[in-house]
């Protein structure tokens, strides 16, 4: 008896993509718009690279089924005035093709379905493109596409409202302080879309930096920094980030009575080495703005009062950097650098 499975299920599809003899370790996949995580990797068999089956389910709206005593796959498509099904078996590189009222015909697919770890997979080009849908392969960024759009994508800048859009939520900027401290925290630790094993703080990070870049601020450390990349500007080395809590006592001539942080801080540096340190602190708006900041670097202060004076002043002089555009390489290159160097949860005493 056929035990009919969401494609969110077991199965698994392989994308039948020609790649080179590369890591089969680091394919990354993009349908319809956007790339795709898996709950399994990508790899390549027999010049392929092969996917989990429920990525087709949930970007290309198919349902499959699985008749375990024949282990045979049945994807349907049924839209309109249109129904198509192709049924592939394990082992047997021919699938059958069934449209509408249409005689059945057979035809062979570049790689015979097969089971690995307790897992179904099929050849995602063969699928794919039986279903009219557009496969390709980005060599130089090991990409299966799937769809359309992707070289528009690539070749041009990356909007950052759709990389990010938790950043542009203007409603968000209307809730309490404690609410947006969530959510930046949620928003912030899910999974990138755009970018595959990177968070959506990692990208935050990186844009941020390329922002501050291209407004002109690192000027302010030395002025030939403007003719240089943002990528250049961390020397070769980590781009660090960390975060200040609410709350955070403002140095040692001072307590927690005192004037404190007002809310959670995101700290970036690009190395420890004072002379060439490049630093700036920031927070973000909910409407593509972040508010930038350059508290001192080390406690120097004589007095209570002059702590609490001069952070006072930087609290209540922002600077506003517009988050900009860019394209995938340069976020790419500042992404490789992205270091997080701690986690300090100020969330346990919101409730």
């Amino acid at each position: 008896m056929k035990k009919f499975l969401a494609l969110v299920l077991s199965l698994v599809l392989f994308v039948a993509l020609p790649v080179s003899a590369a890591s089969s370790n680091d394919v990354k996949i993009w349908i319809d718009g956007e790339f795709v995580n898996s709950d399994v990797p990508a790899y390549i068999d027999k010049d392929r690279t092969m996917v989990p089956i429920r990525l087709i389910s949930e970007h290309l709206g198919k349902e499959v089924s699985w008749d375990d005593a024949t282990r045979t796959i049945e994807i349907k498509e049924n839209s309109g005035d249109k129904l198509k099904s192709i049924v592939m078996k394990v082992s047997d590189e021919k699938v059958t093709v069934k449209e509408n009222n249409m005689d059945e015909k057979v035809i062979n697919l570049d790689h015979a379905p097969e089971i690995k770890n307790d897992r179904t997979f099929v050849p995602l080009r063969n699928v794919a493109e039986l279903f009219d849908k557009k496969v390709s392969w980005d060599a130089k960024n090991r990409v299966a596409v799937v769809g359309e759009g992707y070289e528009k994508k690539s070749n041009g800048k990356l909007s950052t409202k759709e990389i990010l859009p938790y950043l542009y939520n203007e409603d968000m900027a209307k809730k309490s302080l404690d609410e947006q401290l969530k959510y930046e925290k949620t928003m912030g630790e899910e999974l990138s879309k755009e970018f595959p094993g990177h968070t959506n703080k990692d990208v935050e990070v990186a844009i941020s930096w390329l922002s501050y870049h291209k407004a002109g601020y690192f000027t302010e450390f030395n002025k030939d920094n403007a003719n240089k990349k943002a990528i250049d500007l961390l020397l070769g080395d980590k781009l660090n980030y960390g975060f200040t809590n609410k709350g955070s006592v403002l140095g040692v001539r001072t307590t927690d009575k005192d004037l404190t942080y007002p809310r959670r801080f995101t700290g970036v540096s690009n190395e420890d080495f004072m002379p060439t340190m490049l630093y700036f602190d920031y927070y973000p708006n909910y409407d593509g703005t972040i508010s930038t900041f350059l508290f001192p670097l080390h406690d120097h202060f004589t007095t209570r009062d002059e702590t609490v004076n001069t952070y006072k002043k930087i609290f209540d002089n922002p600077r506003n950097v517009q988050l900009g555009d860019f394209t995938r390489e340069e976020i790419q290159l500042i992404l490789e650098q992205v270091q997080p160097i701690k986690y300090l949860d100020d969330y346990d005493s919101i409730e």
